[in-house]
């Protein structure tokens, strides 16, 4: 298997550091000058109002506000189209105005330049861990150790598992200082299937999951020889066997119920009840105490009487 990255993985490489040094040059701060002369060509372009007693304050105010808000000159120019220009501000606007407008501008540039910068430092950092793996695996097989790319398209796939809810993957560091030469064949394999082409997602996450499984299945026989063990699940979340559901009675007509009830009616056996209430010592004597404490008035049946 070729060691070479793909060419189509080169050139978009190549396309992205491309457009972000686009990015960086059209991002370059303006001078200060640059934007004292764009001050002075709007102040010209549009009258201040009545109520402001220092135009001269004003725009000096406004140019430190651009300069130290680092705006490109190709951005200034753009806010003097858009604020005398057709369409644009009768009398001139505020400086919050003129500073929302600019940032409304210049916003999508530095947000497309701060995504490359994110991809870039993501992809630094991928091979940064790639290159201390290997080392790791080097140190334990020497050359026999994966190359940098075969660890690097290995990685690419971890986003995929994770959508695929592959989340239970070996701890790559315990394997390859367990099995380095198992450790060594998996990110192979790996490389692989993210260099194949298939026809939908849905075939790499099954050729993914499938050799998985065979990787789980092998080291659980090294680890345990000669004992049958179920190979740990390190395709957690994919859609397995529907569970078997539990046994329903076989349903009956009313009258086959209807005899089951009559013949159960008839080895019915209630159970006796005392005819008459035995009160226990202990009731006995706290009854007596409660008529001792509460005794009843002669009144009281004479008004019932009446």
């Amino acid at each position: 298997m070729s060691n070479i990255i793909p060419l189509a993985e080169k050139r978009e490489l190549t396309a992205e550091q491309r457009r972000k040094s686009e990015l960086e040059a059209a991002l370059t701060p303006a001078k200060a000058s640059e934007v004292q002369k764009l001050v002075a060509t709007l102040s010209a372009s549009l009258a201040f109002m009545p109520s402001l007693l220092d135009p001269a304050a004003f725009s000096a105010a406004l140019a430190k506000f651009l300069v130290d808000s680092n705006y490109p000159l190709d951005v200034l120019q753009e806010l003097y189209q858009r604020a005398a220009g057709p369409g644009g501000f009768k009398h001139m606007p505020s400086i919050a105005e003129l500073i929302a407008l600019a940032d409304e501008i210049v916003a999508p540039l530095r947000s497309e330049l701060s995504e490359l910068r994110h991809q870039q430092w993501v992809r630094e950092e991928r091979q940064h861990r790639c290159t201390a793996f290997r080392s790791r695996l080097v140190d334990a097989i020497g050359e026999a150790a994966p190359s940098l790319d075969h660890i690097e398209l290995a990685a690419r796939l971890v986003p995929d598992l994770r959508r695929a809810r592959m989340t239970n993957m070996p701890d790559w560091a315990d394997f390859a200082d367990e099995d380095p030469q198992a450790c060594t064949e998996l990110c192979r394999r790996l490389a692989a299937i993210a260099r194949a082409e298939f026809p939908d997602p849905d075939s790499r996450e099954s050729e993914i999951q499938q050799l998985l499984v065979v990787a789980a299945q092998e080291r659980e026989r090294k680890r345990w020889p000669g004992v049958e063990q179920q190979a740990p699940d390190w395709t957690l979340g994919l859609p397995r066997e529907p569970r078997q559901r539990p046994m329903e009675p076989e349903p009956i007509d009313h009258s086959t119920a209807m005899k089951r009830v009559a013949e159960g009616l008839k080895n019915f056996q209630p159970i006796p009840l005392p005819t008459e209430f035995e009160p226990s010592e202990s009731f006995a004597k706290a009854q007596r105490a409660l008529e001792l404490r509460n005794p009843k008035r002669p009144s009281e049946p004479a008004k019932e009487e009446q």
